[in-house]
């Protein structure tokens, strides 16, 4: 217990400070303009994936043997390194051949290069996250968390007030921060062991990396495609707001998400990287427990949420955020469902990974994305205004998510009883 309750404590510190520092941050540029900048982030998200080949997800697995784990965390940081570079010299090519014909503007181009490198560094946070989740590392989690959000609201305030608060500068902030993360998370590996596998013969290193690629084949296979199908989907819906609604919309969508799903996802981060750490020190038949006691932490915490937002929330984004952003505040109660349900299944992630079920989730992810890009294209299409197409696309995206948890539960209480293969 106490471990959980260092991990939201500091992403309660983390999330306090992100939400100052946006409402601030609302203060001083304009919504289409922190719509540019969180689209470029959420394409940063969508690219780190493929960096890894979700790797990293493995090293969890390995933490009973240091060594197999350090050496497989190499492998993992040099692959991040070499992919991010091929990435960015094809999309090089890329921008040469197709600025002209899209009619690229100099600011989207110069974004690719910082895109590029703030995949890289979420990438290498990732590795590292993984690599402390294995070593139980979780006191320097919580450190390098807090710092990264001290470091996120210093760098774009500061460079909003200095040179204007451009989409650019804002994400120079967000790359910034992401490494001294990955840097903090780094410290806490030890560096003799790491010298210790360094030393091993490469030939010896190559054939034990394979080795371990083939048995965690899963992640790349499975996970990886997952994840880029869930992050092309809310690429797919964030452009489809856009496109029917306006970059000004975009960028309230973009503010009330970042304050409302950013503390539910530090929280519920949290939440799942404690129910990671524990499976991975028991059976499987014992991932019920886990799950049950997850599900009524963020259970409770998104409930509060919902209630709070319901009752008092358009006034408390006119209150913190200003006239200009009372959209944002609308929007957040128009997507309650989501907000209620988002949370939940984010954190039973883990679920799937320790039953064998990625396929049935890759499935499930798939469903929910297309059904709420779908009602969405439909709702702008007829006309309907962005809360009622957010409420409609919210609440059917929620009924799929409440069916998924509800099955995941079902399977970790079969696993618990013996029925599960």
């Amino acid at each position: 217990m106490r471990k959980i309750t260092v991990l939201l404590s500091s992403n309660a510190v983390a999330a306090a400070l992100i939400a100052v520092g946006t409402l601030l941050l609302s203060r001083i540029v304009d919504p289409a303009t922190f719509g540019s900048y969180s689209y470029a982030a959420q394409i940063a998200v969508a690219i780190y994936p493929v960096l890894t080949l979700r790797f990293e997800q493995a090293l969890p697995l390995l933490g009973k043997c240091q060594t197999a784990m350090l050496q497989m965390l190499l492998g993992i940081v040099w692959l991040a390194l070499l992919a991010s570079l091929l990435f960015y010299l094809a999309g090089i090519v890329a921008l040469y051949f197709l600025s002209t014909p899209f009619s690229l503007s100099a600011a989207q181009a110069q974004l690719f290069p910082i895109i590029v490198l703030t995949s890289l560094a979420l990438a290498l946070v990732s590795i590292y996250q993984s690599a402390s989740l294995a070593l139980g590392n979780l006191n320097g989690m919580a450190i390098a968390r807090v710092m990264r959000a001290i470091a996120l609201v210093g760098g774009q305030l500061s460079l909003a007030m200095l040179i204007g608060g451009g989409a650019v500068w804002l994400l120079v902030a967000d790359l910034g921060a992401s490494l001294l993360q990955a840097l903090l998370l780094a410290y806490g590996v030890s560096a003799a062991a790491l010298l210790q596998v360094l030393r091993r013969p490469i030939r010896r290193q190559l054939t034990h990396l394979w080795i371990l690629a083939r048995r965690h084949r899963v992640f790349p296979l499975i996970t990886l495609p997952h994840l880029l199908v869930h992050s092309a989907l809310v690429l797919l819906m964030t452009t489809t707001i856009g496109a029917f609604y306006g970059a000004a919309i975009l960028g309230q969508y973009f503010l009330m998400r970042k304050l409302v799903f950013g503390i539910l996802a530090l929280f519920g981060t949290a939440v799942y990287q404690h129910a990671i750490s524990e499976a991975a020190s028991v059976g499987r038949s014992e991932v019920y427990l886990v799950a049950k006691r997850a599900l009524i932490v963020i259970g409770t915490v998104t409930a509060i949420s919902s209630l709070a937002l319901l009752l008092v929330g358009e006034q408390l984004f006119l209150l913190a955020a200003g006239a200009e952003w009372a959209l944002a505040g609308q929007m957040a109660i128009a997507i309650l469902p989501v907000i209620l349900m988002e949370p939940i299944t984010s954190t039973f992630a883990f679920v799937p990974v320790f039953l064998g079920l990625q396929r049935t989730a890759f499935i499930a992810a798939i469903i929910q994305g297309a059904v709420g890009v779908g009602v969405m294209a439909l709702a702008g299409a007829v006309g309907w205004g962005v809360l009622a197409a957010l409420f409609a696309t919210s609440l059917s995206m929620s009924f799929i998510m409440a069916a998924y948890v509800g099955w995941l539960v079902l399977q970790a209480r079969r696993a618990a009883r013996g029925q599960f293969s």
